[in-house]
């Protein structure tokens, strides 16, 4: 019998993932990852730029503009 888990959700996503999710381009996507903007929230891992979940559903809820 194959044990079923849960699905877990992602707490970060790669830049063209969240491209994907919010229906932008790379450039907007970048502006809108600038620290003057803050628009979203960014973490650096080993050199790769990666967004958190949270920064996204709260432009994708029009929370943050």
């Amino acid at each position: 019998m194959k044990k079923i888990e849960p699905e877990i959700e992602p707490l970060l996503v790669d830049v063209p993932t969240a491209c994907r999710l919010l229906s932008v381009k790379k450039t907007k996507m970048f502006e809108m990852l600038r620290p003057e903007n803050r628009t979203l929230q960014r973490v650096k891992l080993k050199g790769k730029t990666l967004v958190t979940m949270e920064s996204i559903r709260a432009v994708a809820a029009g929370e943050v503009t």
